[in-house]
């Protein structure tokens, strides 16, 4: 079975005529963020993101106590900016001297 790499381009395969057309640049966006960022593997990203989409800003410690009350979900600061650096396409990467290096796409 052949994987679509992002949500976009599964529409686009099976139903065409519903999606409008976008560059090639944009598509490849999209897949970067469905199979590294928005992959399900931390909540804080699609909530971050959710919000960001409502109110334009996010405010941490407003956004951890959300995460307590709504989801029941224990988070903290870094684990905030960390989905943030994602979101952003920023990534950590392990240099040969053990250190770690921001690399942002």
């Amino acid at each position: 079975m052949k994987s679509a790499r992002s949500y976009y381009n599964f529409v686009h395969e099976e139903e065409p005529e519903t999606i409008r057309p976008i560059s090639d640049k944009a598509k490849k966006l999209l897949e970067v963020y469905s199979k590294d960022v928005l992959n399900g593997k931390r909540l804080e990203e699609a909530l971050i993101l959710s919000e960001l989409l409502q109110h334009r800003e996010v405010e941490v410690s407003i956004f951890l106590d959300s995460l307590r009350i709504n989801y029941r979900l224990e988070s903290n600061p870094q684990t905030v900016m960390a989905a943030c650096n994602s979101l952003n396409l920023r990534f950590m990467r392990e240099k040969p001297n053990n250190k770690l290096d921001t690399v942002r796409l």
